[in-house]
């Protein structure tokens, strides 16, 4: 008979070491395809019902619908994408894996913020690659013409700042 200091875990103690992350896979397994989805139909739409140009107000002189195609970076501003795309994919990538595998210590807001960034970032990639542009259409007057991806990546990152500084000034 084992003795009471004996090593042999308990049915009901959790075992030690690395676990698959099977919240954060399930998590970015169903929000990163949805998000990328839904990033596609918002820019097919847009190239079939917005003709290269024209713009449809929805608030005077503030808001309208105008399709352009972006060959910059995010909200149309005019840098050159390649180089800053490449690293921004592999800094997504190795923010994503440092993630899921820490997952334990990342609050649902966090995930989500993740999920955001990542799919719609991937939507952006996947017209840049295709196309050599992305499809923009959300002009603001006086601020630039971008597309939902654009919204959301920088909502995304806000959820994902917000989680951490609520982390620090609630001490967990």
């Amino acid at each position: 008979m084992p003795s009471k200091n004996s090593s042999v875990p308990k049915l009901s103690q959790e075992p030690t070491g690395w676990r698959f992350p099977w919240k954060s896979a399930i998590w970015y397994g169903m929000w990163i395809p949805f998000g990328v989805f839904l990033d596609q139909i918002a820019k097919f739409w847009a190239k079939t019902w917005l003709k290269w140009g024209d713009s449809i107000e929805l608030i005077p002189n503030l808001l309208s619908l105008r399709y352009v195609e972006n060959t910059g970076i995010a909200f149309s501003f005019p840098l050159r994408w390649t180089l800053l795309m490449a690293i921004t994919a592999v800094l997504i990538v190795l923010l994503f894996g440092y993630f899921v595998r820490h997952f334990r210590e990342i609050s649902n807001w966090e995930r989500t913020g993740f999920a955001a960034v990542i799919s719609w970032a991937i939507g952006n990639g996947i017209d840049r690659f295709a196309y050599g542009s992305v499809a923009d259409f959300i002009s603001l007057k006086y601020f630039a013409i971008f597309n939902v991806a654009d919204i959301v990546i920088s909502i995304g990152a806000m959820l994902i700042i917000l989680a951490q500084l609520l982390k620090k000034t609630h001490g967990k």
